[in-house]
């Protein structure tokens, strides 16, 4: 039956079985040929061409049969699958969307729901939509994994490590898996057990995902050295990765290297790097005693982020280092003018007014932050201090007292009681 096209799609499935897609793509050409309006056809075509990553070829195969069969549910997944690889996410929800219309019950599209969401880090609808995938195929791995990503995002670690283990244990050479499980038993304070999970991967050829997990794994261990070596072969392999060399970075620094400044402003002037490696490099330069180095960074810093409290008391910090109290006072009540709570910066200013011999200024400036911040526990603290240090017992008590009754689980002012 040389006219048969089901006879071609089948040779089709058996070339892809044996690993021939070249034959599995005449045969299938072939089977178009004889039946141009074979549905089949055209969706064992966008597989294949999807399969070897021609995905606009892939798409528009799906599309020819969605335009014989538009309520063939597998075809609109899959162009809701190919819109999310190239971050259409629109597109993808537009086609979910159709799918579910005509498929209400389909746990795939459900799936494809939660993966849009979680891509758009709209993390507890995403959970929701999975909620039901989980419930009806819990052995799932695509749902598993997605699972464990969402309750890793939510700082559910428990659950997370539960679906992420079960994942790790189908699919043991599933590096994103073994990443994500391993940075899950790292926050739940194993660096141990984290390290033997991502033991493996690191033999193989780790990208830079895995590297990066294992340098925190160092950092968690105190061992900057084997730290600072693991982001640096991440940062080889993903050069323009600004978390990554701000990781770097703050390896180095707490080497003492001196590159790591040199690093943190790298990784300071790359695209999306946030204001973390700003962060680390003022308070390494502040620490190196750099001052108009760090003026600088704050500057840039500022530049980048706008005006905050928590600039300005950098910015204060970096003057009192050049010995200029005027411009460090100015820059401490700066900051407190854009937060009023900001604790930081009351203590230094009550530092200055201790120095200046104003010990009820200083009082005044903790009294302050806690009228804007009733529960301020470093206020009443300092408060208690103030007490402490006026010789003033009935104060020092009174505010331990208020600070053990507002804060339950805080130690220091049980301890100090």
């Amino acid at each position: 039956a040389p006219e048969n096209p089901e006879i071609q799609l089948a040779l089709a499935r058996l070339a892809l079985l044996d690993g021939h897609p070249d034959q599995a793509l005449q045969a299938i050409d072939q089977a178009q040929q004889l039946a141009p309006d074979n549905t089949d056809a055209h969706l064992l075509k966008g597989d294949l061409m999807r399969a070897l990553g021609k995905l606009d070829e892939s798409a528009q195969a799906y599309q020819t049969a969605l335009k014989q069969n538009p309520r063939y549910t597998p075809a609109r997944l899959a162009l809701a699958d190919i819109a999310i690889t190239q971050n259409r996410l629109d597109d993808a929800r537009k086609e979910v969307d159709t799918a579910l219309k005509n498929t209400p019950n389909s746990l795939q599209a459900r799936y494809t729901q939660a993966m849009i969401d979680f891509r758009e880090k709209k993390i507890e609808p995403a959970r929701d939509h999975l909620a039901p995938v989980l419930k009806s195929a819990p052995e799932f791995v695509p749902a598993l994994l997605l699972g464990g990503a969402i309750e890793y995002s939510l700082n559910h670690l428990q659950t997370a490590e539960t679906y992420l283990g079960k994942v790790a244990k189908a699919m043991p050479d599933n590096l994103y898996a073994i990443r994500l499980l391993a940075a899950t038993q790292l926050r739940l304070g194993r660096p141990d057990d984290a390290a033997g999970t991502l033991a493996p991967a690191l033999k193989s050829s780790p990208d830079a995902g895995i590297l990066v997990v294992a340098g925190e794994i160092a950092q968690a261990r105190r061992n900057f050295a084997e730290a600072a070596a693991y982001f640096e072969q991440a940062a080889q392999r993903s050069p323009d990765s600004a978390a990554i060399r701000t990781e770097l970075g703050i390896a180095r620094l707490a080497q003492g290297d001196n590159r790591a400044i040199a690093e943190l402003q790298a990784a300071s002037g790359m695209a999306g790097s946030g204001s973390r490696p700003d962060t680390f490099l003022i308070v390494g330069q502040l620490e190196r005693k750099q001052f108009d180095a760090a003026l600088a960074s704050i500057a840039a810093l500022e530049k980048k982020l706008g005006a905050s409290a928590v600039i300005w008391n950098y910015r204060g910090a970096a003057y009192l280092g050049k010995n200029d109290a005027a411009k460090a006072r100015d820059s401490f009540v700066q900051s407190l003018k854009l937060d009023p709570a900001f604790f930081a910066a009351a203590a230094n200013l009550a530092q200055l007014d201790l120095q200046s011999n104003q010990p009820g200024v200083a009082r005044q400036r903790f009294e302050s932050v806690l009228k804007a911040d009733p529960k301020n526990l470093n206020a009443m603290l300092a408060l208690a201090d103030m007490g402490l240090r006026n010789k003033d017992e009935s104060a020092y008590v009174s505010w331990l007292e208020k600070a053990a009754a507002t804060h339950p689980e805080a130690l220091q002012p049980r301890v100090a009681l």
